[in-house]
């Protein structure tokens, strides 16, 4: 009778264990992307090992940058599912690792964590990204240089300005790896400015890309 307590806990315990578990089949997944891709999908599988259902309590990704969708939120014993991961790509190069915070009806105060890694390649480099015209200038013309540095090409689609008064001309010099953008304001014009949106054409198999900036002023 001594014993009854503990092994009353002991059972207590175990019951809770084999009444809802949530198993994922990885907590780390690492993926690679293409130097002008602007998003990843990732999905992290899991199944309801448990004899109760499950429901998502909370989903906290570590960076703004990353957007989770689960299929929905209660899972049945036995059941399958998938927890799809976007991450957006944008201004993002190098090594990145994030992680999302799970919070699960089954253990409310005990959170699991996912990993996410990514290597994400630089494309291009720009000679400068910021051209300005003095006042009293006379050579109105300028231009810049933009060389991908990756190994895969990336086709530059199109230049748009935010001002009409700046005139964009596009130069390719090596199709998918070097382009010159030449820039010119309108004779006459004074305190102005631009930002010129360089559009990547996307690669083979997706639908967008990433797109870079460049900001002209003209005092």
């Amino acid at each position: 009778m001594k014993n009854l307590p503990f092994l009353f806990s002991l059972f207590l315990f175990s019951t809770i264990g084999v009444m809802a578990s949530i198993e994922w089949e990885k907590k780390e997944i690492t993926v690679a992307v293409h130097p002008a891709q602007l998003k990843k999908e990732v999905d992290f599988k899991f199944r309801n090992t448990g004899q109760t259902p499950i429901e998502f309590l909370s989903l906290r990704p570590s960076c703004s940058c990353i957007c989770i969708r689960p299929e929905k939120k209660n899972y049945l014993p036995g059941e399958s599912g998938i927890l799809k991961v976007i991450f957006d790509l944008s201004n993002r190069t190098g090594p990145q690792k994030k992680s999302i915070k799970i919070i699960t009806s089954n253990h409310p105060t005990k959170s699991q964590i996912l990993y996410l890694k990514i290597n994400i390649p630089e494309a291009y480099q720009f000679s400068t990204q910021r051209l300005t015209w003095e006042p009293n200038q006379k050579n109105l013309t300028q231009s810049l240089t933009l060389t991908n540095v990756s190994s895969k090409a990336i086709s530059i689609g199109k230049i748009t300005s935010s001002n009409p008064h700046f005139k964009t001309t596009l130069q390719t010099l090596r199709k998918g790896f070097v382009y010159r953008i030449e820039l010119t304001p309108e004779i006459g014009l004074q305190n102005a400015r631009s930002v010129i949106r360089i559009q990547t054409i996307p690669p083979q198999g997706m639908t967008e890309s990433k797109s870079y900036k460049i900001y002209a002023h003209r005092k």
